[in-house]
């Protein structure tokens, strides 16, 4: 089984530059630049990977959650926020020391901790994710999404009509 990486989406937005600066200006941009970052890491590293993100209003269950490649994205329904999610996730997990929470947030390290679980500082996930593709476009080539006309396209071409 894959070692687990549980990430508490805004507080890493909330702690790196890069995601600082655009999360003023667009939250929904940041979020995808945090996506990006974490499924171009998936694309070389064999780990399990998920973004739990703070509630959404729009949610209609106590959560809602969506896959981008190989990673999960989970929302929890507003007002919860994503601390208790990441907590119960971690105690409902079986194999509680295959987990890495990524957070700055004490009352969840310290949950995590309790339970055997490795923490890892948002800025220092952010230095790993980073380091092994600086300068190497050849990793991000293949994770961008494809446009609708390229998606239609490739519908055309394989005869897939919907």
């Amino acid at each position: 089984m894959l070692p687990k990486i549980i990430i508490d989406g805004y507080n890493v937005l909330h702690l790196i530059d890069s995601y600082q600066h655009v999360l003023h200006l667009d939250l929904e941009r940041a979020r995808e630049m945090l996506i990006h970052d974490v499924r171009v890491y998936r694309s070389y590293k064999s780990v399990d990977i998920m973004i739990v993100f703070d509630g959404a209003a729009d949610v209609p269950t106590p959560f809602h959650l969506q896959r981008r490649g190989r990673i999960r994205i989970m929302f929890s329904k507003a007002p919860l926020k994503a601390d208790p999610v990441i907590v119960k996730l971690v105690e409902t997990d079986r194999r509680k020391r295959r987990i890495t929470v990524v957070t700055a947030d004490r009352e969840v390290i310290q949950q995590a901790k309790a339970h055997g679980c490795t923490i890892l500082h948002p800025q220092e996930f952010y230095s790993r994710i980073q380091a092994p593709h600086k300068g190497n476009q050849l990793n991000t080539k293949y994770e961008q999404d494809m446009s609708d006309d390229e998606l239609d396209e490739w519908k055309r071409l394989f005869g897939i009509d919907e």
